[in-house]
């Protein structure tokens, strides 16, 4: 008979779980010597004046934060090492290095802009010679958010993935490697070998902006003053400084509203509204057919013909343009559920 004697777990295994989340690697609250790259693109300048200032009294990072931040860390060199396996088989052969590097930009030590990009992408010679062409940066999601991401201009769902093309192309110009596209390298989590390679070309008039938010700072810094409050709800309840910076998250609904001239938003919220006003007109219609149709019944009403199919346990209803007796079925030009 085995003897399970010696097999006795000392402890839980829910404080095993609990002890192992604990042992991230821990952010010590400190007040940041310099302006981050991979943050100049937040959506708060207040936010970063107060890293700079009163960082030390910030909300301590949760331990599951802190592990999802060095859970990145840990796999970008595996990511790098797998890249690297595919580029030397291209032609031209090329390679990522494998460690970080900090650019030396002047501009970025006048501005005390901090800057590390993960790794370059190097195309190798037929003489073995090796140019470096694109700045890399490697970025880590869940299979959810990693389904939801094509063009770096879905980066813009999440407010954290929003700075990604921001850090990037800080890199490339520390780097001197605007001619070339930046490799924003998004990774699956859960399977490394899963990946999107954005590619983002250098916007100068973005990166103009961001220098001179940098600037901004130091002004900030220096001067003991802070930028006024954002108050935008669901980025300031996540804040680390929302204690100290108390920002109004309820509008004024008696407030006078700020006029702002600006054609091209003006457009789109003209066309924003137009489109809800049509949204709205088809839901209630909807509503109003689904009482006078019988699901499953063909008809052509005014020349328009009603055709159905099953849907799961209920019907769809489609309408087509056009129609006339004995014609098939229709392209669709709306679509009901019964």
């Amino acid at each position: 008979m085995l003897n399970y004697e010696f097999c006795e777990s000392p402890f839980s295994t829910e404080a095993l779980e609990g002890a192992i989340q604990d042992s991230a690697p821990t952010w010590t609250l400190e007040v940041a010597k310099s302006n981050h790259a991979s943050t100049l693109g937040d959506a708060c300048e207040r936010r970063l004046v107060y890293r700079r200032t009163i960082g030390d009294q910030a909300v301590p990072m949760v331990a599951y934060t802190r592990g999802l931040l060095s859970t990145g860390k840990l796999l970008a060199p595996i990511v790098i090492d797998t890249l690297n396996r595919f580029g030397q088989k291209q032609s031209p052969a090329w390679r990522m290095l494998e460690q970080e590097r900090r650019p030396h930009d002047p501009q970025f030590v006048k501005l005390n802009i901090g800057c590390q990009v993960d790794s370059i992408r190097h195309v190798v010679s037929a003489e073995g010679r090796e140019r470096p062409c694109n700045v890399v940066e490697i970025k880590t999601s869940d299979s959810n958010i990693f389904s939801r991401i094509h063009t770096p201009d879905d980066l813009c769902l999440w407010p954290w993935a929003a700075k990604y093309s921001d850090q990037l192309m800080l890199g490339m110009l520390g780097c001197e490697l605007v001619t070339h596209p930046g490799w924003l390298v998004m990774v699956n989590k859960g399977n490394l070998y899963d990946m999107k390679i954005l590619e983002i070309p250098f916007d100068y008039q973005r990166a103009e902006q961001l220098l001179r938010r940098a600037e901004r700072i130091e002004r900030h810094v220096r001067g003991g003053t802070i930028p006024e409050r954002i108050n935008w709800p669901s980025i300031c309840e996540k804040c680390e400084f929302v204690h100290l910076c108390n920002p109004v998250l309820e509008g004024d609904p008696d407030a006078m509203p700020e006029r702002l001239d600006d054609e091209e938003l003006a457009a789109m919220l003209a066309t924003f509204r137009e489109t809800q006003e049509a949204r709205d007109a088809h839901e209630r219609i909807g509503r109003e057919l689904k009482g006078r149709l019988v699901p499953g019944q063909r008809l052509m009403v005014g020349g328009v013909l009603v055709d159905w199919r099953r849907h799961g346990k209920g019907w769809r209803m489609s309408v087509g343009g056009e129609a006339k007796e004995g014609d098939g079925p229709p392209g669709e030009a709306g679509d009901l559920g019964f």
